[in-house]
């Protein structure tokens, strides 16, 4: 199978916003089926990658790539991700698994290798992900 490089040139903001906009809800339009936990549970393990390379960078000063170190991490990060996609069923659709597919957040993993800046871009992706979905749930239990 042809692996598919990420483009990394794409605008993160707009791509969040769209990612959040799509996620499928409950029935009642109420709740999004993938939930904050969910979503929490991600952002956590990246950023204890992301604090792992700031404690490489208060010692190593200076490197131009991701020590292999933190790049294995990055890569061991998409087998916890394809975990929680199998993991939770709802109403016989499996939200993490929408979400990984639509977020392309595993062929981002996929296309990191050593590269700093396309880890960062990760970082910042999944953080603007986290704020649109808390917004837009905001929005949606306002409206119930």
């Amino acid at each position: 199978m042809a692996q598919r490089e990420f483009d990394f040139s794409s605008d993160l903001v707009s791509k969040a916003e769209t990612v959040v906009k799509h996620l499928e809800r409950n029935r009642k339009g109420t709740e999004m089926l993938l939930t904050s936990a969910q979503l929490r549970k991600v952002l956590s393990n990246i950023v204890a990658i992301k604090n792992k390379l700031g404690v490489f960078q208060s010692v190593e000063r200076e490197f131009t790539k991701l020590p292999e170190e933190i790049a294995f991490d990055i890569r061991f990060l998409k087998t916890s991700l394809l975990y929680q996609a199998g993991r939770i069923e709802v109403n016989r659709r499996y939200p993490m698994k929408d979400f990984l597919e639509d977020s392309e957040l595993v062929i981002i993993i996929d296309s990191i290798g050593n590269h700093i800046e396309r880890f960062e871009y990760l970082c910042k992706y999944v953080e603007a992900i986290v704020a649109f979905y808390k917004y837009h749930s905001v929005a949606l239990k306002s409206k119930s």
